[in-house]
């Protein structure tokens, strides 16, 4: 199996959209909190940062933009899977 293959094998079977899911969830969460007023989530904001579930969010899309762009063959190809 070539490198590029196995390379792009690997980037398809990952935890990042759990990682992404995760963080949206728990920004979630705490703005429920904080529109509700809801007591029984209080809770949630003592313990959950949304600032930096969003932070954690674009460090890992960077990365798998950026990983896009390095398994691109060409800037031309990364800018048409980008638009697609």
């Amino acid at each position: 199996m070539p490198v590029a293959s196995l390379i792009e094998s690997n980037l398809c079977q990952n935890n990042f959209d759990l990682l992404r899911f995760t963080f949206a969830f728990v920004v979630f969460l705490v703005h429920a909190y904080a529109l509700s007023g809801a007591e029984p989530l209080a809770v949630l904001s003592r313990y959950l940062s949304s600032e930096i579930a969003v932070k954690s969010f674009f460090v890992v899309s960077g990365f798998l933009i950026f990983m896009s762009y390095e398994n691109s063959h060409s800037t031309r190809s990364y800018f048409i899977k980008r638009a697609r």
